[in-house]
């Protein structure tokens, strides 16, 4: 539990707002930076929300923008037990 609190405050609390302004810039350097620096077992637990920020990022519609801010909203409800 407390690991996924740590990936969501380090990580998905900026993805999310880099998603919502649109900022493709800070949105592929989080990216980046994620792949390149968080451990395997950490990524894993948000790997469904960095493909559909990746597929944002890379095709720009908004369906996986919109896809992400949902993962990410339910990836918040785990932590405090409402899903």
């Amino acid at each position: 539990m407390f690991m996924r609190k740590d990936i969501f405050d380090n990580y998905l609390i900026k993805l999310r707002e880099f998603l919502e302004a649109d900022d493709f810039r800070a949105i592929d350097y989080s990216l980046e930076y994620i792949y390149a620096t968080v451990p395997e077992k950490e990524r894993s637990e948000m790997e469904d929300i960095l493909q559909e920020v990746t597929l944002y990022s890379e095709l720009r519609e908004k369906e996986y923008k919109d896809a992400a801010l949902d993962l990410i909203k339910v990836f918040e409800g785990t932590l405090s037990g409402k899903e």
